[in-house]
């Protein structure tokens, strides 16, 4: 049964102007984090007020008072709805997730991966979103070692609930040897292992290259210098399908577009060796690479909506330098580059809020100690926010002030006087000047069903709508008819459990308006 958690990109039919003096970020609110937190982003309205609710995770290697190290707060003001002390912290963002239902109460559950040593460190926790009550748990200790990765994927064994994928360190005892490994989500068996000669820094599912109705995997392989690779693996029985030596630790990978025509998006990575590379998503042979140079140790990929118009979706780059960079998805080209700080290692995107159809950028630096959101199809400033402590992570939130607008999450270290750790900031800040107010601007919204992902749009009344799913290969799988808004508020639904598993698009289409795109994630 394929339920839905999302993450919403919606372009909007106006422009703004950026004032001379980039406005300040604003903050909605935050909220202690004692030892710092790792990781935050926005999952299920878990306290029924509307609003998505936020998971964050505390630094592993911290020792807090009160030992909190797991958070699910309200979207809507940052108050806790539960914490959790017992469960070590994470070493980064890939170590936290939310899963679907995992529990048979309906109501989608959390992941999380831990570093440290012995239990309950080296150890993949499925946790009940509502009670967070342990589900199951796997340690690794002696065997291996840190869990860096935690994903959902598909359900392999129709039981009814999605999987999880881990991705884990290895230690000298057994040959530093990592494991990427399937877990029934619902038990926590182990469905199958693959063991690399290093690390397995990040993991995530990709696309069903052999027509099985489960994606194949894809991780990225290092941290000690004894395998170097971007790996794609089956599915459905964790066998080798290709492996593609970066000459470097690969910290981090994403799925692209097809850009080489054979019906298989495509895979980009990077890491120690300085370079991103773009690979074959179905044979793993080199398509591309852009050598951005010592120190660019590349940390961080996000795809973003085609910037260049060249038809396929760029490339945004978090690295172990000042800066963020864009990339053409289709040849790595670089789009443009925006100073913001030292050590950006964390990028997300953004809803479009200049009016060009292009999602922004947030970008948060360690020690430039700020967040920046940059216009995505420039890289200029649209507003920053300055810290005294470390920028750990930032992410994309939902509308958590309920004014329109998706915020932003920003997660600090906890080193220096900053009184918070946990900050949800305005998405839309003031001194950002709205133009074209009197165009119609559509507010949408996907809201999660048991059976079905049904998209709430406002339509002007009397014009037509449709709405496309399309996957990431950019294949249409479904369209809904076009229909005459006889209110301003309709609705467009598409059945979950119809459909593979997986990140897809919908294109709204408003008759004498822009495509409107949303970008929703099922499982």
């Amino acid at each position: 049964m394929i339920k839905i958690l999302l993450s919403i990109f919606v372009l909007l039919n106006f422009s703004i102007t950026i004032l001379d003096a980039q406005p300040q970020g604003q903050v909605i609110w935050s909220r202690q984090g004692t030892g710092g937190i790792y990781a935050a982003f926005p999952t299920y309205d878990y306290n029924n007020d509307g609003i998505a609710d936020v998971v964050a995770a505390a630094y592993y290697g911290a020792y807090p008072s009160p030992p909190i190290r797991l958070f699910l707060v309200s979207g809507s003001d940052g108050s806790a709805i539960w914490t959790r002390s017992d469960c070590q912290g994470v070493w980064g963002n890939r170590g936290l997730s939310t899963i679907s239902d995992i529990s048979g109460d309906s109501i989608p559950d959390i992941i999380m991966g831990t570093p440290g040593g012995i239990f309950p460190g080296r150890t993949v926790f499925a946790i009940n979103g509502v009670t967070n009550a342990t589900l199951w748990s796997k340690s690794y200790y002696p065997d291996a070692g840190w869990v860096y990765s935690v994903r959902p994927t598909v359900d392999i064994n129709n039981d009814g609930y999605p999987e999880v994928l881990a991705g884990v360190g290895g230690v000298s005892t057994t040959g530093n040897r990592g494991v990427a490994q399937c877990f029934c989500g619902h038990t926590g068996d182990s469905l199958w292992a693959f063991k690399p000669y290093d690390a397995v820094m990040c993991i995530f599912p990709h696309y069903d290259i052999n027509n099985d109705t489960v994606p194949e995997v894809i991780f990225g392989a290092g941290g000690n210098g004894y395998d170097n690779k971007i790996y794609c693996l089956n599915g459905r029985t964790g066998a080798q399908i290709w492996s593609y030596n970066t000459g470097g630790s690969v910290e981090y990978v994403i799925g692209i577009d097809d850009i080489n025509g054979n019906g298989v998006p495509d895979v980009v990575g990077g890491g120690w060796a300085y370079k991103v590379v773009c690979v074959d998503g179905l044979t793993g042979s080199l398509l591309w690479q852009n050598t951005l140079g010592s120190p660019r140790v590349i940390y961080d990929l996000r795809r973003i909506r085609d910037i260049n118009n060249d038809g396929y979706d760029d490339i945004v780059v978090g690295s172990w330098s000042n800066q963020v960079t864009v990339l053409s998805g289709l040849t790595g080209a670089i789009l443009w580059s925006q100073t913001v700080g030292g050590d950006c290692w964390n990028v997300d995107t953004l809803p479009d809020m200049t009016g060009d159809g292009i999602p922004e950028v947030v970008a948060g630096a360690v020690n430039g100690r700020n967040v920046m959101v940059l216009n995505g199809a420039n890289g200029n400033i649209i507003w920053q926010y300055n810290f005294i402590d470390r920028v750990y992570d930032v992410a994309c939130g939902a509308d958590f002030d309920n004014d329109g607008y998706v915020d932003v999450l920003v997660s600090l270290q906890d080193q220096n006087s900053q009184p918070y750790q946990l900050y949800a900031l305005k998405g839309f800040v003031a001194g950002i000047e709205e133009e074209n107010m009197s165009a119609f601007v559509p507010k949408i919204k996907v809201i999660q069903l048991k059976d079905r992902a049904r998209i709430k749009l406002s339509v002007p009344v009397g014009k037509k709508f449709q709405a496309g799913l399309y996957d990431l290969g950019g294949r249409r799988v479904e369209k809904t008819p076009a229909t005459i808004a006889r209110n301003e508020t309709n609705y467009i639904e598409f059945i979950k459990d119809t459909k593979p598993a997986g990140i897809y698009f919908v294109r709204i289409e408003i008759e004498d308006y822009k495509t409107e795109t949303v970008k929703i994630t099922l499982f």
